[in-house]
C-alpha cells in the first residue's frame, strides 16, 4: 500500500511538472514553429497554425472602427466628399482584408515583424523564393525578436522587438488543445511607421 501511494504521487508531481512547463514553455514554442513555417515558405504549416477567418474578422473590425473614428472628427462634419470617401473606403474593407490575410502576407508579417507596404516586393514572390532550395536570406535582413506575454491560460500575445520603438502589430494566439494558433492582429493604435 505504501509503495502504491509513492508511485500515485510521484505521478502527480510529474504531471504537475508537466503542465508548469507547458504553461511557461508553449507560447515561445508555438511562436517559433510559426516563424519557422513563414521562413521555409512552408504553406500547409502556416494553414495548420493559423486561423485564417479569426485574423481577417479581427483586422475588419479594426479597420473598421478606424475608419468610423476617422469619420467622426470635427473636420468630417462639413465634408460631404470626405464622407462619401469613407463610407467608400468601409465598403472596400472586406475586399482589401481577404486579400492581405493570405499565407504569403502572414508569412512576411512574421519574418520582418510589420505589416508590408504596399510599394515593397510583393509578398508572393518573396514566399515563392523562400520555397526554393537555393534560397538564401538577404544578409541585411536580421532576425526579428517577439516578445511573448501571457494573457491567462488561454491566450497569449507576441510583439515583435522594433529598433526604435516604433509602432508594430502584435499576434494573438488562442489555445486550440494542448497547442496554439494565431487567431487575430492587433494594429498599432498610433499607425504603422513610414519607410
Amino acid at each position: 500500500m505504501n509503495r502504491s501511494k509513492t508511485l500515485v504521487a510521484v505521478a502527480v508531481a510529474v504531471i504537475m511538472i508537466l503542465a508548469v512547463v507547458w504553461y511557461f514553455a508553449s507560447p515561445a514554442y508555438a511562436m517559433n514553429q510559426l516563424k519557422s513555417a513563414a521562413e521555409s515558405g512552408d504553406a500547409v504549416e502556416l494553414e495548420k497554425r493559423i486561423d485564417f477567418p479569426k485574423v481577417r474578422e479581427s483586422l475588419k473590425s479594426q479597420l473598421r472602427a478606424l475608419m468610423a473614428r476617422e469619420m467622426a472628427k470635427p473636420e468630417m462634419a462639413d465634408n460631404p466628399f470626405g464622407k462619401l470617401g469613407g463610407m467608400l473606403a468601409m465598403g472596400m474593407v472586406d475586399g482589401m482584408v481577404e486579400g492581405f490575410v493570405t499565407p504569403e502576407s502572414m508569412a512576411a508579417v512574421i519574418e520582418e515583424g510589420k505589416v508590408q507596404r504596399m510599394n515593397a516586393a510583393p509578398a508572393k514572390e518573396i514566399f515563392d523564393a523562400a520555397k526554393a532550395p537555393d534560397y538564401e536570406k538577404p544578409a541585411q535582413q536580421k532576425q526579428v525578436e517577439w516578445q511573448i506575454e501571457r494573457d491567462g491560460f488561454d491566450k497569449f500575445t507576441a510583439t515583435p522587438s522594433t529598433p526604435h520603438g516604433e509602432p508594430a502589430p502584435s499576434l494573438l494566439f488562442e489555445r486550440d488543445g494542448l497547442g496554439w494558433k494565431l487567431s487575430g492582429m492587433n494594429l498599432p493604435a498610433e499607425g504603422m511607421p513610414e519607410e
